[in-house]
């Protein structure tokens, strides 16, 4: 059965759930919705949260994307078109490099990627393991 969604109501507004947890549904998605990236937030380091939300970076990430039109770099140099949804770093941001223009807004260190290839990207393989009780855990 589902939960039923008022039709022409706000988004997160729940028929079957009470007010008070619609409040929670909308702080819990609130994270999600930054722009290009959509769905789950990425995990962001705490030394780059002042910069992933800053205006700089934020008109920065949307131009790159567009002069990409839309579409995955490393997909698209295979012949196949899929849309980009994370700009990301080839050189990865550290606590030294934060504050450096030249990596961090500079274009030829961005590159747009779907969330497949930003996967291969960072941790090739799969990013999660099942234990000898069938519980799903993240991979170290």
């Amino acid at each position: 059965q589902g939960r039923r969604f008022s039709p022409g109501a706000a988004p997160f507004v729940c028929v079957s759930v009470p007010r008070v947890h619609t409040r929670t549904a909308i702080a819990r998605y609130k994270p999600y919705h930054r722009g290009l990236e959509s769905g789950p937030a990425l995990v962001m380091q705490k030394f780059a949260e002042s910069f992933y939300y800053s205006p700089a970076w934020k008109s920065t990430r949307v131009a790159y994307a567009k002069s990409k039109s839309g579409l995955c770099e490393r997909c698209l140099a295979r012949g196949i078109y899929r849309a980009g949804e994370i700009v990301h770093h080839k050189i990865h941001l550290t606590p030294t490099n934060i504050n450096d223009p030249s990596i961090t807004l500079n274009w030829s260190n961005l590159q747009l990627l779907c969330r497949d290839c930003h996967a291969a990207v960072h941790k090739p393989g799969r990013r999660y393991k099942v234990d000898k009780m069938g519980r799903v855990t993240a991979r170290e």
